[in-house]
């Protein structure tokens, strides 16, 4: 959801989808990529994109277009309060940029597991899910160190943390 309210919606091949009514219509918003996986928007209404064959794609002006900024098979994205955005690919590697996507950084290669979702707690605590039987991996520094975290060597799908920092998988 962007400052306006609309909502945003990557689909396997038809591109992006914006509601401006709540969900209740949707309209074209451009195509970045097709099996889109992922969508975060920045605090300042920039929209990115993370897709099995498109990589990562920005967009300042609502989705009507996109630039390509990481190629690759991403599909998990996250953005943290500071701005800082992580990106997780097909191939256990997660990268990191601070300057709006305009360069990215590999800062962990997690084993070889599919990083299949992205997720930072109110503490600035960085949390990756991997699929495959890698489990889930915390950073405390951004990225720069990981520790894997007890979760049964199961392959995790997604991740949500709500207000208070707790973590559901």
């Amino acid at each position: 959801t962007n400052s306006q309210g609309d909502v945003y919606a990557g689909t396997r091949w038809n591109g992006v989808r914006r509601s401006t009514d709540d969900g209740l219509n949707w309209v074209y918003a451009g195509n970045p990529g097709s099996w889109i996986f992922a969508l975060v928007i920045n605090q300042d209404g920039v929209i990115f994109s993370g897709s099995e064959y498109g990589g990562i794609r920005r967009s300042t002006d609502n989705g009507s277009t996109w630039t390509p900024v990481l190629a690759g098979s991403f599909h998990s994205l996250a953005i943290d309060s500071s701005g800082k955005m992580f990106a997780g690919n097909a191939y256990g590697e997660l990268y990191r940029s601070t300057d709006v996507g305009n360069s990215w950084s590999l800062v962990a290669d997690l084993f070889g597991f599919f990083v299949n979702a992205i997720a930072v707690s109110p503490n600035g605590h960085l949390f990756a899910a991997t699929l495959m039987g890698g489990g889930i991996y915390r950073s405390a520094d951004s990225g720069a160190t990981w520790q894997e975290m007890p979760s049964g060597g199961l392959g995790i799908a997604s991740l949500a943390i709500d207000s208070f920092g707790g973590i559901y998988a």
